[in-house]
């Protein structure tokens, strides 16, 4: 099978062995989606693609880790107040909102982590990282931490400085499709893989707008935690 095929299917193995971890019928979580158990049984059986709503639904309705049904890999949300604590913030900034405190922790962790010593592991890493941070720190400022779908697409691009043509070809998409992502959201499963693979923004990202869930973000607040990898500049 193909990446996509192999996507799809990752996909349904994984959904199939949440429902059978807590003990939902497929009628039960068909209802808590909002479609049918048939429904769901194609998806389980990696012979229907997920629709953008099954995957809002399944954020909205249920203690399953987007991240990892999609892509895998389960990244943990950052919480703010691991932020203020691993950097020692002064009580005031307790009383901020959150998108100061991401930003606080955004703009440690870039102190932290870059530049770094040419010799770190992280190194090879570094660029996606660090584009993870301005990404972080553009939803903040311009969108008060919690960007709609589209804005998330309009500022991913920014971040990047391509033009809608360029991202549609990262994406393989049409210059059309990413425009009407931009307006619009709604990405489809495969959309959501590529920008995990290509740039590193976990899918529970771009639902939501929220830079507590950038799967980024928190894997280097887990380094700077372990005391690893940090900047010798």
């Amino acid at each position: 099978m193909g990446k996509m095929d192999d996507s799809v299917a990752g996909f349904g193995k994984r959904i199939r062995a949440y429902r059978a971890a807590n003990n939902y019928t497929q009628e039960q979580l068909g209802n808590m989606l909002y479609i049918s158990s048939t429904a769901l049984s194609k998806v389980e059986n990696g012979r229907s693609c997920p629709s953008f709503n099954m995957i809002h639904c399944i954020r909205e309705k249920t203690c399953c880790n987007v991240d990892w049904l999609i892509t895998g890999v389960k990244s943990e949300a950052v919480e703010l107040k691991d932020l203020l604590i691993t950097f020692n913030a002064s009580p005031e900034m307790y009383e901020q909102s959150s998108d100061r405190i991401v930003l606080y922790g955004v703009n440690n962790l870039r102190a932290r982590l870059f530049p770094i010593h040419e010799d770190s592991f992280w190194m090879k890493d570094s660029d996606r990282y660090n584009f993870n941070l301005q990404l972080a720190e553009r939803v903040c400022r311009e969108c008060d931490n919690k960007a709609e779908e589209g804005q998330v697409f309009n500022l991913i691009r920014k971040t990047t400085g391509l033009s809608i043509k360029e991202m549609a070809e990262i994406l393989t998409i049409k210059s059309d499709r990413y425009s009407y992502l931009e307006k619009n959201g709604r990405p489809s499963l495969q959309e959501m893989i590529k920008l995990y693979d290509i740039l590193g923004i976990n899918p529970g990202f771009v639902i939501s707008g929220r830079c507590q869930d950038m799967s980024a973000i928190s894997e280097m607040l887990n380094i700077v935690k372990g005391g690893k990898a940090l900047s010798e500049g």
